[in-house]
């Protein structure tokens, strides 16, 4: 049986590294659920979570990824895995989701 992957982007509006980082994703055909913090307010809970406030922050089932340039190889690592077969949730390749996960 596969591992199912499941990558929520957390992002926030003005955000030029949250575009970058939604593109690569959606480039590299990465499904993932978008949270956009400016709008659903969740920037507390993500310090609180995650430890940084900061956008944008990938979080992936075994790390949380904080930054452009860390998110990049981290997808690395998910395209890795994919190859291994491993299977990604989330369903669409981008999708909003207003629904926070808990770990």
């Amino acid at each position: 049986m596969a591992r199912l992957i499941e990558v929520y982007l957390f992002v926030e509006e003005g955000c030029d590294k949250c575009a970058k980082a939604r593109e690569l994703l959606a480039e590299e055909g990465i499904p993932f659920k978008v949270v956009d913090v400016s709008k659903d307010g969740v920037k507390g809970w993500m310090l609180v979570e995650f430890g940084s406030m900061e956008t944008p922050l990938l979080a992936g089932p075994d790390a949380i990824v904080v930054g452009l340039e860390n998110i990049r190889e981290y997808v690395e690592v998910l395209k890795k895995r994919l190859n291994e077969g491993w299977e990604l949730g989330g369903g669409s390749r981008e999708s909003e989701d207003s629904g926070l996960m808990r770990r």
